[in-house]
């Protein structure tokens, strides 16, 4: 099973240069470790159409809890995507991400 090396910043600085891809296959893998398996408890991006706003929330520990909200508001959904992906790295590795 392939598992994050919390010192690859790399990955990271790859990730956030260009969050839609395409990513190299190390990012790749990375990504579908950050993306899958339950989502019980894993930071996600919740959307306001009419405000045009992202946040981060989780779900909550089961299924028909409500999802919580937290952090600042986001402006893109690039930026939202870059504060989750640090946040599920965090959540996965233990340690904060290397890249700011």
């Amino acid at each position: 099973m392939y598992r994050i090396d919390p010192a690859r910043a790399d990955l990271a600085r790859e990730y956030k240069a260009r969050p839609n891809g395409p990513h190299s296959a190390e990012l790749q893998k990375l990504l579908l470790i950050l993306r899958w398996g339950s989502a019980r408890g894993k930071s996600i991006i919740l959307a306001s159409k009419s405000e045009r706003q992202f946040r981060l929330g989780k779900f909550g520990p089961k299924r028909g809890t409500p999802m919580t909200e937290y952090g600042p508001t986001y402006k893109t959904p690039q930026e939202a995507s870059w504060a989750c992906f640090r946040a599920r790295w965090l959540e996965i590795t233990g340690q904060e991400c290397p890249v700011e």
